[in-house]
């Protein structure tokens, strides 16, 4: 099992990961995720549980934080974003980023390229309000498409409706925690999607 601590904004994240087992040893494979979950102040992150095991990170306690993904479709090229505008670019570590401004101000936005169907790019948001890119779609996909990038992905809020154009995909990619408070939907700061890619 791969585990991945950090800091961010003074809390405690453990990313859980890459779970696996040998046969022989599959029996104790529930006692090995209570020993590396037990409580240590922060929260215990599982984003991208496989589906065999699934039912084991729900039986463990672990509850959904997310809502799936948004998928942010060409169609926002063709929509307004009224004061919402992409300024500055930028880079931190291994994800690429941009400056968002909107009526509420300025935000920073990072991203990771994931290729979808083996040949088209598409920007998985590992650091932004989703609720803001979505109401910015138009001016966010008009930016993406001028360093070649036609597609984005966000992960989604509970209860959240998405605007035309983006398409809410509540089974796929639902993040998961355990102990502790999760990070703000959209916050995948220092996770294996950030450091290793979607």
């Amino acid at each position: 099992m791969l585990v991945l601590n950090a800091i961010v904004d003074s809390s405690i994240r453990s990313n859980l990961s890459s779970w696996y087992v040998r046969q022989p040893f599959r029996f104790l494979a529930t006692r090995m995720v209570q020993v590396a979950t037990r409580p240590n102040g922060g929260v215990y992150l599982d984003l991208s549980p496989a589906a065999k095991v699934l039912p084991i990170v729900k039986a463990l306690g672990f509850k959904p934080y997310s809502d799936g993904t948004l998928f942010f479709t060409p169609r926002l090229l063709l929509s307004s974003a009224p004061g919402a505008r992409v300024t500055d670019w930028c880079k931190e570590g291994n994800c690429d980023g941009f400056y968002l401004e909107d009526r509420l101000g300025r935000i920073k936005v990072l991203y990771r390229i994931k290729t979808l169907k083996k040949a088209i790019p598409a920007a998985r948001f590992v650091y932004g309000d989703p609720k803001r890119l979505s109401a910015a779609g138009g001016a966010v996909a008009r930016a993406l498409l001028k360093k070649g990038i036609p597609l984005a992905m966000a992960d989604a809020p509970v209860g959240f409706v998405p605007p035309r154009g983006i398409i809410h995909m509540p089974q796929h990619e639902i993040r998961y925690s355990k102990h502790g408070i999760p990070p703000k939907v959209g916050d995948l700061r220092e996770s294996e999607i950030a450091l290793f890619g979607p």
